[in-house]
């Protein structure tokens, strides 16, 4: 057998001070290398949460145009569950939390075609409920019926370019409860740097700061869209 040991002229392993400075370099690169993947996931993140957003919005547009320039009807709150007739369907009300949906059935999947655009890439929950995206109730007639309701035609909204259509709403900490946004209480999501990825009604999107903005972003105006809370 053959004696290794006299080959320790020709290898030799690393010493205790060696390997902990390669530790070290590692460790090092790793602290400066995982931020600006953090950084690049986030945009990739917000750039499809952008892109699905605004396709929604696109295809309402499509939908109003045969449909007397309104949007499809809209379901609410607990009474949305399993109810026919609005833009999605609410599988499950959220209390507290994220809803349950299933977009197929909803009257505007025939627009797109594709599930996936109802949801956020950002939103945790989205996996589970379906649906990250909350239409604005500032788009719907005032006052307005409880459970099922009737949007106003477009062309009556004074500034389409600010007023928002589609945002990422909030319920707790989790995705939107059942698909629409109360202007007087719902909260919008914040998960893109403190900002919200939402499409507006003349079509274009953007990811949008909504902290301490919430008049100018819900009501496009200085005044509310919704006067008082009419349920």
């Amino acid at each position: 057998m053959k004696n290794f040991a006299n080959r320790r002229g020709l290898v030799r392993g690393f010493t205790l001070i060696e390997l902990l400075v390669v530790i070290a370099i590692i460790g090092i690169l790793a602290a400066l290398l995982f931020p600006v993947f953090a950084r690049a996931k986030a945009a990739a993140q917000s750039a499809t949460s952008l892109s699905n957003v605004r396709q929604l919005v696109m295809a309402s547009l499509l939908y109003a145009e045969s449909s007397d320039d309104r949007l499809p009807l809209v379901t609410e709150g607990p009474l949305a569950t399993g109810r026919v007739g609005g833009y999605t369907m609410v599988l499950e009300f959220g209390q507290g939390g994220a809803g349950r949906f299933d977009p197929a059935q909803g009257s505007l999947y025939p627009y797109v075609k594709s599930g996936g655009i109802y949801g956020s890439a950002a939103d945790p929950t989205a996996r589970e409920s379906k649906q990250s995206f909350a239409i604005n109730g500032c788009l719907a007639e005032f006052p307005p019926q409880r459970g099922l309701l009737s949007m106003r035609a477009l062309t009556t909204t004074e500034e389409p370019s600010r007023q928002f259509m589609f945002g990422e709403e909030l319920c707790g900490r989790e995705g939107t409860n059942d698909g629409f946004f109360h202007p007087l209480y719902d909260e919008l999501a914040t998960w893109h740097n403190n900002r919200n990825a939402m499409a507006f009604v003349d079509g274009h999107a953007k990811l949008t700061l909504v902290e301490g903005r919430y008049s100018e972003v819900v009501d496009a105006s200085d005044t509310p869209c919704w006067p008082n809370d009419p349920w």
